[in-house]
């Protein structure tokens, strides 16, 4: 029989979708929470190079994409999506 503890494991998993730093920051502390809490996996997906915020948590991928035509690092509006190549 199979735990379900075990199955949840390798199943469960947190994404957070964080454009901007003040997005970028805010999922660092989530993940935080996350980690404290579990090890489950955590993915990243953003359009900024990763905060400091992250520095120490494990077990972190992060998906940056490419910003579009225009945008600015610093701007901190809601996500625009990442650009396809």
């Amino acid at each position: 029989m199979t735990d379900d503890r075990d199955k949840k494991s390798r199943t469960a998993g947190v994404v957070y979708v964080a454009f901007g730093r003040n997005y970028n920051h805010q999922a660092a502390f989530s993940a935080k929470s996350v980690r404290r809490l579990s090890d489950i996996p955590i993915c990243v997906f953003t359009n900024i190079k990763m905060e400091p915020a992250w520095d120490g948590l494990d077990g972190v991928e992060v998906v940056t994409g490419r910003r579009r035509q225009g945008q600015q690092e610093d701007q901190d509006d809601a996500p625009q999506g990442l650009a396809i190549p």
